[in-house]
């Protein structure tokens, strides 16, 4: 970015969209007028984009969105909102000089070197850690994303993924019964599809067969006091989904040879982590035969500052202006 540049910043996800100005001083990138809408208010991203720019007495000259789904020709469908936009149709509709579009775990990723401190929580510390190595960001929100970011170079180089589209790899009898269920009903079973808010109430339903018991729908919040308070269907339901998550990063983290760290992200994170710090979860992380001792040289992290896609894009967008 240049001195004094001013440009719209968004995270698009599935369920909320998140936009801010970012502001470049010529040293540090600030965020201001952070507002978050929820998806199904609106029938398209040009109705939101439109109500937070009248509200700005700054007029943004460019835009740099993180968005949830895959990106071809500068164009994305959102993988869970039917929503489809490019960055040519955005230059045109709002007069951006550039509108950039970026996988939002990219951009999740491109954050991780210049959050400080306050943004994470530490899961695991392995007290050494070889900061030249590959850092994953991942986790589950609406959907699962994944990006991995390498930070010995400048700037960073960030590497986009579908990973959470990966097939979800069951290890226990219970969760054999599970996949055996959605298989049934979606034939191909993903990581997405047991980890992520959007998948929730299939696991839900999936247990409740298991154990011959009616299902009821629950808001996820319900699902966490319940397990609280000892349901055991819902106490399942927490247990599965979060030892699925470390699985997943487990391998992620063997497959790109991660010791830079793993960094867990998305909302479901956040509301899972007292089950993620369970001994049963954790093992799924590092119990790994011979190579037991390799994953416990990683640090994994929660990064729970909900602005960091926004820092993120940012930054993409000023590695694109030098590149």
């Amino acid at each position: 970015m240049k001195k004094n540049e001013v440009i719209l910043v968004g995270d698009i996800g599935g369920t909320n969209t998140r936009l801010a100005l970012a502001h470049y001083d010529g040293h540090h990138v600030r965020i201001e007028g952070f507002e978050k809408f929820k998806g199904k208010d609106y029938s398209s991203l040009k109705p939101i984009i439109e109500t937070y720019l009248a509200q700005q007495s700054t007029k943004p000259i460019s835009a740099s969105l993180a968005v949830a789904g895959p990106i071809h020709n500068h164009s994305v469908k959102l993988t869970n909102r039917d929503w489809q936009f490019s960055e040519d149709t955005l230059e045109s509709k709002f007069g951006f000089e550039k509108a950039i579009l970026h996988n939002d775990f990219s951009a999740m990723a491109r954050s991780i070197p210049i959050m400080d401190d306050d943004s994470f929580d530490t899961i695991f510390d392995p007290k050494t850690s070889n900061s030249n190595a590959p850092i994953i960001v991942a986790g589950p929100g609406t959907g699962f994303g994944m990006g991995i970011i390498i930070t010995d170079c400048h700037p960073p180089h960030v590497l986009p993924s579908e990973g959470g589209h990966q097939a979800y790899a069951p290890q226990t009898e219970a969760e054999f019964k599970v996949l055996q269920f959605l298989q049934n009903h979606f034939g191909f079973v993903s990581l997405e599809a047991i980890c992520s808010g959007s998948g929730m109430n299939m696991v839900h339903k999936a247990i409740c067969a298991q154990h011959g018991k009616p299902y009821e729908q629950f808001t996820p919040e319900i699902v966490r006091q319940r397990a609280k308070a000892g349901d055991k269907i819902c106490l399942e339901i927490c247990e599965i989904r979060a030892a699925a998550l470390m699985g997943a990063v487990g391998d992620m983290a063997l497959a790109c040879g991660s010791l830079g760290g793993v960094v867990l992200a998305g909302g479901v994170s956040e509301r899972l982590i007292e089950y993620i710090r369970a001994p049963k979860a954790m093992a799924r992380f590092f119990d790994r035969g011979p190579q037991t001792d390799y994953m416990r040289q990683i640090p994994i992290r929660l990064l729970k500052n909900h602005e960091a896609p926004l820092y993120g894009v940012a930054a993409l967008y000023a590695d694109h202006q030098h590149s």
